[in-house]
């Protein structure tokens, strides 16, 4: 073997062109590089090895499982919210129900000491009653009629009676004339939808049914020009105002046969009712606010044997004429839907 000399470099071991590593052919990319093709034994030719960063696996593994995290709130959001709904719409459901069940039990009447004072009194009360304010304003059927108006108190509340005589009732449906003054009282009757500001419950007018539904089991029904009220669910006033051309429509009973009915309307508010004693129709009204029963124990003590509410609170638009002078009118009727507005009415015909 020949000597290597102090200047020389010898390659030990293969001596093909291909087995040993080129210096100028290494990349100095820190990602690849190259390496010579030991299948060719070509110096020129090489492979691109491609070398990762491990952390972007982990990058990569951390992304998911966020995404993972977010997928998973907004689903439990989802579901919280389905809930809600579902629970809104039971509680909905339950509330009509509960109302259909009060409907049910509206014409029922309970005993307080009023009206067994009354089922004990009710004739020398109820005439000593109607002796002092609900006397005819005419005994001449072509004399004029207005309205009278008494303040009495009754079971320590302050009540408004008016009392239209022998004036011809009638109902009437949407914006009303004050100014007609053949109208000597005007109240509302049927109460008004919040929702679509249509009439709650039947109503018929001149024989036409305008509005139909389940709603109240008092009833107001005018037949042959006079007033019938009292509480029941299939009252045979409704079809009579039909096959009549008479009027009808529904509202909450207060009073039945001299017994107060149970009511679930607690607050306190102004308080309007049309009532029968003796035959004799008048309009009950608070004149402070107050719960429905107080206003049913003020009126029982009074001899009061049927009653159904009228439109109520401080709003509600009426009036009435007392003489040719006297002019009263109370509420806001803008308040309601002027176009199903309605309103129990009595006229002077002898105009």
């Amino acid at each position: 073997m020949k000597e290597i000399e102090d200047n020389e470099i010898r390659n030990i071991g293969q001596s093909q062109s291909g087995g040993h590593l080129n210096p100028q052919k290494l990349q100095t990319s820190p990602d690849t590089f190259d390496i010579p093709d030991s299948e060719t034994g070509s110096e020129n030719d090489s492979i691109l090895v491609s070398w990762t960063d491990p952390t972007e696996d982990i990058f990569q593994q951390k992304r998911k499982r966020r995404f993972l995290k977010e997928g998973i709130r907004i689903t439990w959001i989802g579901i919280l919210i389905i809930v809600s709904i579902i629970a809104v719409l039971l509680y909905i459901i339950f509330r009509q129900s509960e109302k259909m069940e009060y409907i049910e039990q509206d014409a029922i009447g309970i005993e307080t000491p009023y009206s067994a004072n009354l089922q004990l009194n009710s004739h020398r009360i109820a005439s000593d009653f109607a002796k002092k304010y609900l006397n005819t304003n005419s005994s001449d059927e072509n004399e004029v009629i207005y309205c009278n108006i008494n303040r009495i108190t009754a079971n320590n509340i302050p009540l408004k009676i008016f009392n239209p005589g022998n004036a011809v009732p009638e109902l009437h449906v949407g914006e009303i004339e004050a100014s007609d003054n053949n109208i000597i009282l005007a109240f509302q009757a049927a109460d008004i939808r919040k929702d679509n500001g249509g009439i709650v419950g039947t109503f018929i007018r001149n024989g036409e049914i305008i509005s139909k539904g389940v709603s109240k089991a008092g009833f107001v029904a005018i037949i042959n020009g006079e007033i019938k009220i009292g509480a029941e669910l299939n009252s045979p006033y409704f079809e009579e105002a039909i096959q009549t051309n008479g009027s009808f429509f529904r509202q909450y009973a207060l009073i039945k046969d001299g017994l107060i009915l149970e009511s679930n309307l607690k607050e306190k508010s102004i308080r309007r009712a049309i009532c029968e004693q003796n035959g004799k129709i008048f309009i009950a009204e608070t004149c402070e606010r107050a719960s429905m029963q107080e206003f049913s124990q003020a009126l029982i003590s009074q001899g009061v044997k049927n009653a159904v509410y009228l439109v109520g609170s401080s709003k509600a638009h009426g009036f009435a004429r007392q003489d040719a002078e006297t002019f009263t009118e109370w509420g806001d009727p803008t308040t309601y839907n002027q176009k199903n507005i309605t309103y129990l009415v009595w006229k002077n015909n002898n105009r």
